[in-house]
């Protein structure tokens, strides 16, 4: 688990920026169902996102989250090098592929044109684009989450070792 030496009270101050994510979060949440995007796989998007991102609390609710869905535990492990791993999908390896892109795109000074057009085919331009919204408010709870100095709940367990 992180331990941060540092962290500002984002959810002391900034109550209404955080209900605006919250609200955001459930409406990302709400059209990437109707688009047909299976749960599990917006856990897999979750969970790969907060580990790049080292959120420790987002890292164990959606290992949680991802477990309660009936994700077993050696998939979990998985997500940490899914690129190697026989694991996924076709459509599971595109939604990582993006989130890989998308997350690391200011490190690599853009978005792998490949993640984009995989998402596009394994998915279809409406279910990608729902989906690149998702991995755009994960990405964003992750830095709130580091920045505030988040923990994980108890009662969510430990995640997965990656290592």
């Amino acid at each position: 688990m992180a331990t941060y030496a540092a962290s500002i009270p984002l959810a002391d101050h900034a109550t209404r920026e955080f209900a605006a994510m919250s609200r955001l979060s459930e409406a990302s949440a709400t059209a990437s169902k109707a688009a047909g995007i299976a749960p599990e796989i917006l856990e897999f998007v979750k969970y790969r996102a907060s580990l790049l991102n080292g959120c420790s609390y987002c890292i164990h609710m959606h290992a949680h989250d991802a477990r309660q869905l009936g994700v077993p535990e050696a998939t979990l492990v998985a997500l940490a090098d899914w690129d190697d791993s026989d694991a996924f999908d076709a459509q599971e390896r595109a939604a990582l592929a993006l989130t890989d892109a998308m997350t690391y795109q200011a490190r690599e000074a853009g978005i792998d044109p490949a993640a984009l057009t995989g998402a596009i085919d394994a998915f279809g331009e409406a279910a990608a684009s729902h989906l690149a919204v998702a991995v755009t408010v994960i990405n964003a709870w992750n830095r709130v989450g580091v920045a505030a100095g988040m923990q994980p709940e108890p009662a969510w367990g430990q995640a997965p070792a990656t290592s």
